[in-house]
């Protein structure tokens, strides 16, 4: 813990496991570095952890995933660990395009067909409890995209699966990759909701326009026809802990599609600031928070720790650098 730091009441519990708890992205290379993270940083480091994230980055994770999944539910039987695991599924990662859009002359059914046949059996032999269906960055194939997918999904696999929602995208420039008009945008997730049993929040900065998208979320969830059969809508939210490097990272070359504000990327305190805002939108909304920033290490674990708790995350080592990310000389007098 930061030394002096004064906990803010009532923030300690208010991600607690009884109310859905936190979930992490995990990053890895081998399965047993899956298990020597989850057993040596997470567990002992993050009390509110209840889920695991399984990311698809790239066509060798439909190998690796299913893999990791089969090592964390053994580990979790023995155990009895009360955590559940969520796989996402890339259209543009797939296997059958290799991260590459078809050539015009192949688009057609046999596409759509070729991608369900890998979803489904990257979904069964991975085994559990949410799969995340998105489309992938800067995927321009309309026919191919999550949204036009969802309905040709076997019911099993539509009492898991999840979409992913962009709150921000009509504040971004015209021009840029990832807008979307707000009435696009709230047609597109009132079609997603028709099939699937969970939403994912894309991460941004901008709190007014997440709470409205919220909002907006709640009312659709109201007002779209689904089968009796399906249960509540789950909404979780994407988290970055404001690091300095990691918002060093975003001020080079800020990803597609995600929406940071100035302020937020210039400085540090004010950059903590919005996360909480965020934090207590996500609590007033029933939404649970996915870490998505890196957890590798101790010191990483402490980090999201402080950041859920609304203490500060950086370390005094961390605090002594400056905006361009420099270590500030020391006085040697």
């Amino acid at each position: 813990m930061v030394p002096n730091a004064v906990v803010p009441p009532g923030r300690v519990q208010r991600f607690s496991r009884e109310r859905g708890g936190v979930r992490v992205e995990l990053y890895f290379r081998t399965v047993a570095e899956v298990c020597t993270l989850v057993n040596d940083v997470l567990r002992p480091g993050l009390a509110q952890l209840t889920g695991l994230n399984l990311v698809h980055k790239e066509p060798g994770d439909l190998v690796l995933n299913p893999l990791a999944c089969a090592a964390l539910r053994q580990g979790r039987e023995a155990e009895q660990l009360p955590m559940n695991v969520a796989v996402h599924y890339s259209v543009k990662n797939s296997s059958v395009f290799k991260g590459r859009p078809p050539r015009v002359r192949d688009q057609g059914v046999d596409q759509s067909v070729a991608v369900m046949r890998c979803l489904e059996k990257y979904a069964h032999t991975c085994a559990v409890e949410k799969l995340l269906l998105v489309s992938g960055t800067n995927w321009r194939m309309p026919s191919l995209r999550a949204t036009e997918l969802l309905p040709s999904l076997p019911a099993p696999l539509r009492a898991s699966c999840g979409a992913a929602f962009n709150p921000y995208s009509h504040l971004l420039p015209e021009s840029a990759s990832g807008y979307v008009s707000e009435t696009q945008e709230s047609e597109s997730l009132a079609r997603k909701l028709e099939h699937v049993q969970s939403v994912w929040l894309q991460f941004g900065t901008d709190v007014e326009a997440l709470r409205r998208g919220l909002e907006s979320l709640r009312t659709l969830v109201l007002q779209v026809q689904r089968p009796e059969s399906c249960g509540s809508i789950e909404i979780y939210g994407s988290l970055f802990v404001p690091t300095p490097s990691w918002r060093a990272k975003m001020r080079f070359r800020c990803w597609a599609g995600v929406l940071l504000s100035p302020d937020y990327l210039s400085d540090q305190a004010r950059a903590e600031q919005i996360t909480q805002d965020i934090l207590d939108v996500y609590y007033d909304f029933g939404v649970v928070p996915l870490i998505e920033s890196p957890i590798r290490t101790q010191r990483d674990c402490l980090a999201a720790s402080n950041c859920l708790a609304g203490l500060p995350t950086t370390t005094p080592s961390h605090q002594e650098r400056d905006a361009g990310g420099k270590r500030k000389r020391r006085d040697s007098r």
